[in-house]
Protein backbone atom coordinates (compact mmCIF):
# COMPACT_ATOMS: atom_id res chain seq x y z
CA UNK A 1 0.00 0.00 0.00
CA UNK A 2 1.21 3.59 -0.87
CA UNK A 3 0.79 5.80 2.38
CA UNK A 4 0.72 9.46 2.57
CA UNK A 5 4.22 11.57 2.06
CA UNK A 6 2.10 14.40 4.36
CA UNK A 7 1.54 11.68 7.24
CA UNK A 8 5.05 14.08 8.95
CA UNK A 9 3.73 17.12 7.78
CA UNK A 10 2.62 17.89 11.25
CA UNK A 11 -0.70 19.15 10.42
CA UNK A 12 -3.15 19.69 12.63
CA UNK A 13 -6.05 16.91 13.22
CA UNK A 14 -9.74 17.23 13.37
CA UNK A 15 -11.59 14.16 14.58
CA UNK A 16 -8.44 11.95 13.48
CA UNK A 17 -8.36 13.86 10.10
CA UNK A 18 -5.22 15.83 8.97
CA UNK A 19 -6.20 19.54 7.93
CA UNK A 20 -3.59 19.76 4.92
CA UNK A 21 -2.87 22.40 2.21
CA UNK A 22 -5.28 22.35 -0.71
CA UNK A 23 -3.65 24.02 -4.25
CA UNK A 24 -6.77 26.06 -5.46
CA UNK A 25 -7.71 29.44 -6.79
CA UNK A 26 -10.77 29.57 -4.21
CA UNK A 27 -10.61 31.45 -1.44
CA UNK A 28 -11.34 29.55 1.86
CA UNK A 29 -10.35 28.03 4.76
CA UNK A 30 -7.97 25.27 2.94
CA UNK A 31 -4.61 27.01 3.31
CA UNK A 32 -2.85 27.75 0.07
CA UNK A 33 -1.15 24.38 -1.33
CA UNK A 34 2.46 24.18 -2.57
CA UNK A 35 2.95 21.37 -5.68
CA UNK A 36 1.17 18.52 -5.24
CA UNK A 37 -1.31 18.59 -2.57
CA UNK A 38 -3.25 15.51 -0.86
CA UNK A 39 -5.53 15.70 -3.76
CA UNK A 40 -2.63 15.12 -5.95
CA UNK A 41 -1.93 12.20 -4.28
CA UNK A 42 -4.74 10.26 -3.44
CA UNK A 43 -5.27 10.22 -7.49
CA UNK A 44 -1.70 9.00 -7.89
CA UNK A 45 -2.01 6.60 -5.64
CA UNK A 46 -5.81 5.70 -6.46
CA UNK A 47 -4.90 2.74 -8.70
CA UNK A 48 -2.75 1.05 -6.37
CA UNK A 49 -4.33 1.54 -3.21
CA UNK A 50 -7.45 0.02 -4.63
CA UNK A 51 -6.00 -3.07 -4.95
CA UNK A 52 -4.82 -3.46 -1.18
CA UNK A 53 -7.73 -5.58 0.74
CA UNK A 54 -6.30 -4.08 4.59
CA UNK A 55 -5.06 -0.85 4.44
CA UNK A 56 -2.89 0.17 7.92
CA UNK A 57 -3.10 4.16 8.77
CA UNK A 58 0.12 4.80 9.84
CA UNK A 59 -1.07 8.63 10.22
CA UNK A 60 -3.99 11.03 9.94
CA UNK A 61 -3.03 11.98 6.41
CA UNK A 62 -3.36 8.52 5.32
CA UNK A 63 -6.92 8.63 7.04
CA UNK A 64 -7.49 11.38 4.41
CA UNK A 65 -5.77 9.47 1.49
CA UNK A 66 -8.53 6.61 2.55
CA UNK A 67 -11.54 9.10 2.57
CA UNK A 68 -10.50 10.44 -0.76
CA UNK A 69 -9.63 7.07 -2.42
CA UNK A 70 -13.45 5.85 -1.29
CA UNK A 71 -14.67 9.31 -2.92
CA UNK A 72 -13.07 9.10 -6.19
CA UNK A 73 -14.26 5.39 -6.16
CA UNK A 74 -17.76 6.31 -5.49
CA UNK A 75 -17.31 9.33 -8.52
CA UNK A 76 -16.57 6.75 -10.95
CA UNK A 77 -19.23 4.42 -9.80
CA UNK A 78 -21.90 7.23 -10.24
CA UNK A 79 -20.08 8.40 -13.57
CA UNK A 80 -20.41 4.89 -15.12
CA UNK A 81 -24.27 5.19 -14.50
CA UNK A 82 -24.42 7.86 -16.63
CA UNK A 83 -25.53 7.55 -19.98
CA UNK A 84 -23.63 10.77 -21.56
CA UNK A 85 -20.94 13.54 -20.46
CA UNK A 86 -23.91 15.85 -19.24
CA UNK A 87 -25.64 13.41 -17.48
CA UNK A 88 -22.49 11.88 -15.40
CA UNK A 89 -21.56 16.12 -14.81
CA UNK A 90 -25.65 16.21 -13.27
CA UNK A 91 -25.01 12.76 -11.33
CA UNK A 92 -21.75 13.91 -9.85
CA UNK A 93 -23.09 17.59 -8.83
CA UNK A 94 -25.90 16.28 -7.07
CA UNK A 95 -23.55 13.21 -5.45
CA UNK A 96 -20.97 16.13 -3.93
Amino acid sequence: AFHSRLNDAGAHALCGCALLPVRTVYPGPALAGGEDDIVDEALRSYRWNILFKNFEVLGNADRVLVYLTLWIQTCIWVSSLASGFEDARRRLESAA
